[in-house]
């Protein structure tokens, strides 16, 4: 009810409608905060804390930084 209460909705700005979305339900989204350098600072950080198994780090390490190149919010 709420989004179809939105100008956007009724005026049919889809891509409004889009970006206004995802600018409120980002810091819901685990999978769009995975994607900035804040987390991969933070899983780096949480994982020196608490050492484990290196193979499961470098995996997990390889798999979120190349989401977060992927959209440009890490370098290599």
């Amino acid at each position: 009810m709420w989004i179809r209460s939105l100008p956007e909705f009724v005026t049919g700005d889809w891509t409004e409608l889009i970006r206004k979305l995802r600018t409120e339900y980002r810091a819901r989204d685990y999978y769009r905060r995975m994607e900035t350098r804040d987390f991969v600072e933070a899983f780096v950080r949480i994982s020196t804390e608490q050492p484990g198994n290196l193979r499961h780090y470098v995996h997990d390490f390889t798999t979120i930084s190349a989401k977060a190149e992927a959209v440009g919010n890490l370098t290599k």
